[in-house]
């Protein structure tokens, strides 16, 4: 008899709120990521084929569990960015016209990938590996322990 007050409070809960509900979007598996690495002047010049701005940009694809990134499936690629998830893609000619034109020397000292991509994935990985392995090895040295003071 206890169990339908509580069946009730529940439903008058969910007819309360139950309205519809967004969660954030889980990402699992491989993902594109885009990253800025220098802005061009805007100046009519830089603009992709539906007429948007573009800077350089890197495109590259991590693996990612949840939204932690575990490792990174490629090296990555120069495009023009436009932005978070939009590029243009740029052919090897026209990234060296564009070195040329803005005075950018090197663009391998610009492509670089940021840390938490390429190693804060790994860290958490291995820190939460760790924590798993030292709180079973706790529960088997206090088992241990309790064991072996019986026996004494």
């Amino acid at each position: 008899m206890r169990t339908y007050p509580a069946i009730f409070v529940l439903l008058v809960i969910f007819v309360v709120f139950g309205g519809r509900l967004q969660a954030a979007e889980i990402s699992f598996g491989s993902h594109e990521k885009l990253i800025k690495l220098h802005d061009l002047p805007q100046n009519g010049i830089y603009l992709s084929t539906d007429g948007r701005h573009y800077d350089i940009g890197l495109k590259y694809t991590t693996y990612d569990f949840f939204i932690i990134p575990i490792f990174i499936e490629d090296d990555g690629e120069i495009v023009g960015y436009i932005n978070d998830s939009d590029y243009e893609l740029l052919t090897s000619e026209g990234i060296d016209s564009i070195l040329k034109e803005n005075n950018i020397p090197d663009i391998d000292s610009l492509t670089v990938i940021p840390a938490w991509d390429r190693w804060g994935g790994r860290l958490c990985l291995s820190a939460g590996i760790l924590i798993i392995l030292l709180i079973i090895l706790s529960r088997k040295r206090s088992k241990f322990l309790k064991d072996n003071e019986l026996e004494l």
